[in-house]
This record gives structure tokens, C-alpha cells and sequence, in this order.
């Protein structure tokens, strides 16, 4: 029993793991989830045509157990497909996405189930998340996401924005536990960079969201996460546009959600659309000025390094001899 729930009669929760290449960190990652104290859910697999050990893991542990269902794509179709793949799959009142190479202590799924009781608003619920090293398993950080409870729309918009969108927090809230009816009118996601914030975009103007202040969950940094380039290239984005200027897309993606939200007013549309795009500028202004005196400052250290450069009372003036 877990807060007055029976987690054998509880409601059906599904968990979609989308995986390419899964190892060595795919067995964990499904044993964890198999694992958890809340039991009532379905674990679906989909293999996006790996071509290491991926298949043999996965066909071996759902013969084991009965919850897993494990499809296999007979092509790559792509990242962003993989993961509106295993929601359309998912038959459960509730949703969630998992990575092959993440963990998950016994305790989350009912953490996230019990958080519910919270608010009738709510939509999705997760914990806080420690990231680590991919290779070593060391913290890099503790990810606290974020919480909109009591919010209005807006108010929850500018919470996202300055919290995920800005970078404050990674998005580790990404993967927490959505009511599926309300993650439906975010997905499938668009195949472009940081997708998954325009899914956090369009829910928080819908609806709450809570972060249990326990860190049950684990997430590896490295692989794609370490650059737009490899993000681009797994996900099979062909723009040039969508690949040099992301945040630029992304904003456009973001000001087409303001736009299109009912439950919006078009005094609030309005105002939030304005208010979105001056924060866009303001960031990024500011993220050209630090890159400019980086890159100036790159420069300065090159030229002293060669001895191209002195100070302007040791240099000779013009057409004259130095003074030695």
C-alpha cells in the first residue's frame, strides 16, 4: 500500500522506452523499472533497428516478465519518431518516457502516482534527478525542475521559460509521469532540437506541474546531449536552419503554441507572444555578448602567445626609431 493506494490496483500506468544501440546500461536501466514498488504498469520497448546486443536484452528480459512489450523497427525511423512511437503504444491513464541508460530508484513511479492527490490540475508529476558523468558516474548536478502549483497560465509559462527554456534546470521534469490524456495534445513532438521543451511549453499552459522534492532518478550526460551536431544527426533534422539557429526555431515553435492555446484569451495571447519573444532577445543578446568577448578574448591570448602584441607605450611611434 502506498498513501491509501493498492499498487496492484492502482491505475494503469505505461512506460516507453525508445532505444538504439542500448548498451551496456540497457539491463540496468529495465531492471530498475522493474523493480519499482508500484507494479500495475506496461514497459514498452521500442528497438529502433540497433545493431548491437539491444534485441537479445530486451527478447531475454520480457520472456521473464510479462509486462514488457518489446517491438522491433525494422529501420531506423529516427529519435523523436522512436518516442511518439512508444506513446502511441501506451494503453495506460498515465504516461511515461524512459532512456535505456537512466535508473530509477523502487520508489519513483509511486511518488509520482501519490503526487496527483495534489492538485486536480495537475498533468505531470516527477522527482528531482541527479545527473552524472556517462563514462566516470560522477554528479554533475542535481536537476530541482520546477513547480507550478496555484499558477495561472501565464505565470506558468514564465516559470518554464525561466527555468527550463533559460537553462536554469535541464528538463530532467521531461521524464516524470504525465496523465496521458492531457500529454496527447503535445504529442507526436516535432523532429527539431529541444523538442521536448516545446512539450513542457504546451502543457504548462494547460495544466500544473509538481516536482517530489526526493531524488529518485538518474540520468547519464553525454552521447547526444553534448552538442547540437549530434543531436541534429541522430534525430535526422535535414535543415540547415533548424541546425545553426535551434533557439530560433524553437521560439517560433513556441510562439505557434501561444497562438493556438484555447484556453488562452487573445489579450493573454497577445501579451504572453510579446513577452516571449523580448525574452528570446534578451537571452540571446546576451549569450552574443559573452560568445563576442570570448572569442575577442581568444584573440588577445593568441597574440600574446606569438608576441604579436605589446602595449601601445612600449610600441615605436610612427616613423620613428624606438627609444631602446
Amino acid at each position: 500500500m502506498c498513501g491509501g493506494l493498492n499498487v496492484k490496483d492502482g491505475p494503469l500506468v505505461s512506460i516507453g522506452m525508445p532505444v538504439y544501440n542500448g548498451m551496456p546500461h540497457l539491463h540496468g536501466a529495465v531492471t530498475s523499472l522493474l523493480d519499482q514498488e508500484y507494479t500495475n504498469f506496461e514497459l514498452i520497448i521500442s528497438d529502433n533497428a540497433s545493431t548491437d546486443g539491444t534485441a537479445a536484452v530486451c527478447l531475454d528480459l520480457a520472456r521473464r516478465d510479462g509486462r514488457i512489450r518489446y517491438y522491433r523497427q525494422p529501420a531506423n525511423i529516427g529519435a523523436v519518431a522512436n518516442f511518439n512511437t512508444v506513446f502511441a503504444l501506451g494503453r495506460g491513464r498515465y504516461f511515461m518516457w524512459a532512456c535505456h541508460d537512466d535508473w530509477w530508484a523502487p520508489g519513483y513511479v509511486r511518488a509520482c502516482i501519490d503526487a496527483f492527490s495534489l492538485s486536480e490540475r495537475l498533468i505531470l508529476a516527477g522527482t528531482r534527478g541527479e545527473w552524472v558523468d556517462g563514462e566516470t558516474g560522477r554528479q554533475i548536478l542535481v536537476d530541482r525542475g520546477f513547480s507550478t502549483i496555484g499558477l495561472p497560465p501565464a505565470g506558468r509559462y514564465a516559470r518554464y521559460k525561466s527555468t527550463i527554456h533559460d537553462g536554469n534546470h535541464v528538463g530532467v521534469i521531461f521524464y516524470g509521469l504525465y496523465k496521458r490524456e492531457a500529454l496527447a495534445s503535445a504529442v507526436p513532438m516535432p523532429n527539431v532540437i529541444a523538442t521536448d521543451h516545446l512539450v513542457l511549453a504546451k502543457l504548462c499552459l494547460i495544466g500544473e506541474f509538481v516536482v517530489v522534492p526526493e531524488t529518485l532518478m538518474v540520468k547519464r550526460w553525454g552521447g547526444t546531449s553534448t552538442s547540437y551536431a549530434n543531436m541534429a544527426r541522430v534525430m535526422g533534422i535535414k535543415s540547415r536552419l533548424a541546425v545553426k539557429y535551434p533557439m530560433l526555431v524553437r521560439e517560433a515553435f513556441l510562439q505557434r503554441i501561444i497562438a493556438t492555446t484555447p484556453e488562452l484569451s487573445v489579450f493573454q495571447k497577445l501579451r504572453l507572444s510579446c513577452w516571449s519573444a523580448a525574452n528570446y532577445l534578451h537571452v540571446h543578446a546576451r549569450i552574443a555578448i559573452i560568445n563576442g568577448v570570448r572569442r575577442q578574448g581568444g584573440r588577445l591570448l593568441r597574440a600574446l602567445r606569438v608576441g604579436r602584441w605589446r602595449p601601445s607605450a612600449q610600441r615605436p611611434a610612427s616613423g620613428r626609431r624606438a627609444v631602446p
